[in-house]
Order: C-alpha cells, then structure tokens, then sequence
C-alpha cells in the first residue's frame, strides 16, 4: 500500500470508523492517552493529506482507541460479489420445490390432493413447453 490514494482510503476508513462510533476528532485524540498525536495530525491522516504514509504504529494507536482492528482499516475495499451474466439463467425448482412451496402456502395447507394436481398440470405443462421446444429446434435444422 504505497500510492497517496490508497492512505486517502485508510483515512477515509479511519473518519468512518469514528463517525460510526459518534465521535468527535478530540473524543478520538482523548481516548488515545497518554501517547496523544496532535489534532494537526488526525486531521492530515483522516484527509490523506501528507505525502508520506502514516507509521504502522499511529495506525494502531487510532484503532485501539476506536476499538477496531488494524487489518480493518488498512484493508483494500472489498471485491463486489461476483453476479451472474444476465444470460445466465437461475436455476429452475424441481416440482418436488415447487410442491413443497405450495404446501407451506396458507390457503392451500392441508389441501395435498389439490396440489398433487397442480403439480400434474405443471409437468404436463412442461413436458408439452420441451415438446414444442423440441420441434422448433428440429424444424431450423431442416
């Protein structure tokens, strides 16, 4: 973690950290007793302000005083998620999910062999969608 912009982020961690805990600059800078930095100096590490980075020991000292870990505040920010394409398709229920959602759905609780026929006509249902699916596809061979 050399570059200015990655001490401007650890800053900006830093004066989160310190709002999260509703602190003002002076509160944090008390809590840090008896090895107190100057409030020149909170500030140029809070805004990233100095060219050199600050020493792993000021790092330390702001996030015993903020009760949070060190690794937090230096860490790079996280990587996003990863999302699936939006071709990707979900994955489908299986009619086993899908009976077991309608059985827990109130009005129908109780009522199995109503749902047993829901569940014929969505696999007929189906099996006629692939049906056509099928024949769609062996009709652009042709």
């Amino acid at each position: 973690m050399e570059s200015k912009e990655e001490w401007k982020k650890v800053g900006e961690r830093i004066r989160q950290a310190r709002d999260d805990k509703g602190l003002t600059q002076e509160q944090l800078l008390q809590r840090m007793e008896p090895k107190r930095m100057s409030p020149s100096t909170l500030s140029i590490v809070e805004n990233g302000g100095r060219e050199s980075r600050p020493r792993s020991a000021t790092i330390q000292r702001i996030a015993d005083a903020l009760g949070v870990k060190f690794e937090d505040l230096l860490r790079s920010e996280p990587e996003p998620e990863e999302l699936p394409s939006p071709t990707e398709e979900p994955p489908s229920p299986t009619l086993q999910d899908i009976r077991d959602m309608l059985l827990r759905y109130e009005p129908l609780r109780g009522m199995d062999n109503a749902v047993d026929r829901i569940c014929e006509q969505i696999q007929l249902w189906t099996a006629f969608r692939g049906t056509r699916a099928s024949l769609s596809a062996s009709s652009e061979d042709d």
